[in-house]
C-alpha cells in the first residue's frame, strides 16, 4: 500500500511540474485524476479481489492526447500500467494503447519486449461517437503483444465490440452498453457476448476540482458473472 500511495504522488508532482513548464510554451492543456473505486471492471471481468486506486496523467494539444494510467488493488491482487495516444476528429477518436499487466507489483519487466515473453500488450481502437444522437460505438483488436493461444502460439487479435446508448443532462451522464466479441481470443472461447450493463456519473463540481461519483453493474453472460463498482473521482484541468 505504501508503494501505491508514493506511485501516485510522485505522478501528481511530476505532473504539475511538467504542466506548469510547458503550458505557456506549447499552449498544452493538462489533466490529472485519481480514482478510488470499490472494483476494477474492464470489459466483463473484474481486476483483482480489493477496491482500486486508479491515477491518470494526460497531455492534450488540439486534437492529440497523450498520458499514463496505472491501477492498483488495495491488497496487492492486481496491478496494470498503460500508455496510450489519441487522436480526434469530430466524431471519431483512434487510440492506441499499450497494457502493461504483470503478474506481480513488481516494475522490473516493463523494458521486456520480447515476444513469448512479454507482459505488454497493445491494443487499436477506434470509437465513434456522433454529437447529435445518443449513441457510441467502440471497436477494439489486440495487434501485438501478450495476447497469444494455440502451439505453436500464435498472435490471437482478440477483438471487442461495444455499442452503448448514452445520456447526458447537465451534471448526470450514463450510458447502456451491450460489449461482445465476434470470434474466439482473450474476452471468450467462442463469439459471445461477454459485457451488458450500466453505467451513472454524477459532476459535483468545486471551483476548479470536479469530483465525478459512479457506478456501473456489468454482467458478463459468458462467465454468467455479475460485477457492481462504486467509485469517486477527483479530477484537476487546466
Amino acid at each position: 500500500m505504501r508503494r501505491v500511495v508514493l506511485i501516485s504522488c510522485l505522478l501528481v508532482v511530476s505532473f504539475f511540474s511538467f504542466g506548469q513548464g510547458e503550458e505557456d510554451r506549447v499552449n498544452t492543456n493538462y489533466n490529472f485524476n485519481l480514482d478510488l473505486l470499490s472494483s476494477h471492471l474492464w470489459r466483463g471481468f473484474k481486476n483483482g479481489n480489493s477496491y482500486s486506486i486508479q491515477p491518470t496523467i494526460s497531455l492534450s494539444h488540439k486534437n492529440f492526447q497523450v498520458g499514463a494510467w496505472a491501477a492498483f488493488a488495495g491488497n496487492d491482487s492486481y496491478f496494470e500500467v498503460d500508455l496510450f495516444t489519441e487522436y480526434s476528429f469530430k466524431s471519431v477518436t483512434i487510440s492506441l494503447y499499450d497494457y502493461y499487466c504483470p503478474q506481480s507489483t513488481q516494475m522490473n519487466g516493463f523494458t521486456e519486449l520480447r515476444k513469448h515473453h512479454t507482459k505488454h500488450t497493445i491494443d487499436a481502437m477506434l470509437t465513434w461517437k456522433p454529437s447529435k444522437i445518443p449513441f457510441k460505438v467502440l471497436a477494439s483488436t489486440m495487434v501485438l503483444g501478450d495476447d497469444l493461444s494455440g502451439t505453436p502460439q500464435k498472435q490471437t487479435y482478440s477483438t471487442y465490440i461495444e455499442p452503448a446508448l448514452t445520456y447526458c443532462h447537465k451534471r448526470i451522464s450514463g450510458e447502456i452498453f451491450a460489449g461482445f466479441t465476434p470470434f474466439q481470443g482473450y474476452y471468450a472461447n467462442k463469439p459471445s457476448f461477454v459485457n451488458i450493463g450500466a453505467a451513472i456519473k454524477y459532476n459535483l463540481k468545486i471551483g476548479r476540482l470536479c469530483l465525478p461519483f459512479q457506478s456501473k453493474v456489468s454482467h458478463n453472460p459468458y462467465l454468467k458473472s455479475t460485477w457492481y463498482m462504486l467509485g469517486v473521482s477527483l479530477i484537476v484541468k487546466k
